[in-house]
């Protein structure tokens, strides 16, 4: 009803790659925590430090990676406001960081029993 036409509105204000980065995001960062979830139960260990003591608990390890995806769309949309080529270029970034993490899973996941 009407957060979804809220939403549409945000949206329309927005250049179409904006939502498309957001949405990209959310996509690799969920790939990322199937794919480390997978990889884990075949005997692959986190190494990313940051993560290690957080990928034990299926819960946390959710919770951080929506966390995540959510601040760096809200920081993206903070941005927008001053500095739109800034917002957009940090959406890339962080596109970018996750696409690497989600290729080398699945070079891992390739590798493992």
């Amino acid at each position: 009803g009407r957060r979804l036409k809220e939403l549409a509105e945000v949206l329309d204000r927005r250049p179409l790659v904006l939502p498309i980065l957001y949405v990209s995001l959310a996509a690799l960062q969920g790939y990322d925590a199937s794919s480390t979830s997978s990889a884990l139960s075949r005997g692959a260990q986190e190494l990313n430090p940051v993560m290690k003591g957080v990928v034990g608990n299926k819960a946390t390890f959710v919770a951080v990676k929506a966390g995540s995806t959510l601040a760096s769309i809200w920081i993206a949309e903070r941005m927008w406001k001053s500095n739109r080529v800034g917002a957009i270029v940090t959406m890339v970034t962080v596109n970018g960081i996750m696409a690497t993490v989600a290729a080398k899973n699945a070079s891992v996941l390739r590798r493992l029993p």
